[in-house]
């Protein structure tokens, strides 16, 4: 539950430059599922928040790109908006449990997959 609450507590308590923070989070996901079944694959991403502008990034084979993060009651996601107009999100419990759905537009057809782990605050 700290894992949680600290999300949500330094968002909240993030209006004075002498607060500011950037919170990492480390995922490590371990199981995919697409359309031909499930597999053993290891995936990592990496997200910061600044708690100041309330900006996300994430970092992963690409490099780093601009996310959006939304605290829910039970859980956080990071959303990237794709310049094909997919999105891909990443839910984080407080457990730290983890799914990161990534469903992408290639040459016209949808490449859809989700991939199945856990994050740790940093």
């Amino acid at each position: 539950m700290k894992f949680f609450n600290s999300v949500i507590f330094v968002l909240a308590c993030s209006a004075s430059p002498t607060s500011s923070e950037v919170l990492d989070w480390d995922c490590d996901f371990e199981t995919r599922v697409d359309a031909d079944g499930v597999a053993k694959e290891e995936m990592l991403l990496m997200f910061k928040v600044d708690t100041i502008s309330q900006k996300a990034y994430m970092q992963g084979n690409a490099g780093f790109v601009a996310v959006e993060i939304y605290v829910g009651e039970s859980a956080f996601s990071f959303t990237e908006k794709l310049s094909s107009g997919a999105i891909q999100t990443t839910t984080v419990m407080s457990g730290g449990q983890a799914v990161h759905s990534r469903n992408t537009v290639l040459f016209g057809e949808i490449v859809a997959a989700q991939h199945f782990g856990n994050c740790e605050k940093k």
